[in-house]
């Protein structure tokens, strides 16, 4: 949601919070300790679908109004590992449509926007691989690019980055599970939005 005098104000901004891993042995959004063999390489597509990525609150109003009523998104990924400890990959969102009748300009062409978002190049290092230890631990770093028009919400105006550790392990058969811990940096627009 944001809060501004006009939708003309609205900075650059990036609405997606799908995220996903490049590996397919990842859980989706949340990253596995798990590296492949050396040179061993996944490659693939996520499709999402946000409704109501963003609403305004009006200066002195209560009520929310959907700005931009959809987002549909394909993240392409691929990932290659090397010496079975150091992974790198990358992940492309791709908008293939913005649904918004009621935003001012320059947003006003958002209905039916298409194009790139921020492209993340994602580096995974694994420090125990499951199955030696009693679980496995990863460190990964993701560093977002403003490759993405953030007039259109689909990308930040500045360089991001995470960090992430990523903690797996088996609480029993070949049941995986995993968790993450770590700080994300967006660049911030001047406007209150979030």
């Amino acid at each position: 949601s944001a809060s501004a005098q006009s939708t003309e104000t609205l900075p650059a901004v990036n609405l997606q919070r799908w995220r996903p891993a490049p590996n397919a042995s990842d859980f989706l959004t949340v990253y596995s300790a798990f590296v492949d063999e050396h040179l061993g390489f996944n490659g693939g597509f996520y499709l999402n679908y946000a409704n109501d990525p963003l609403q305004l609150r009006h200066a002195g109003e209560a009520q929310l109004q959907a700005a931009v009523d959809y987002q549909f998104f394909a993240d392409l990924f691929f990932s290659m590992a090397f010496f079975e400890w150091f992974e790198v990959g990358v992940v492309l969102p791709v908008g293939f449509g913005t649904g918004s009748d009621i935003l001012d300009e320059p947003y006003g062409s958002l209905d039916g926007e298409m194009g790139l978002g921020d492209l993340r190049v994602v580096a995974k290092g694994r420090i125990l691989r499951l199955g030696e230890f009693p679980v496995g631990l990863g460190l990964v770093f993701n560093l977002a690019t403003p490759t993405g028009d953030g007039d259109a919400l689909f990308g930040d105006e500045g360089v991001g980055f995470d960090t992430v550790a990523a903690l797996e392990f088996n609480p029993w058969g070949r049941t995986r599970m995993a968790g993450n811990l770590g700080f994300r940096y967006r660049p911030s627009p001047d406007q209150n939005i979030k």
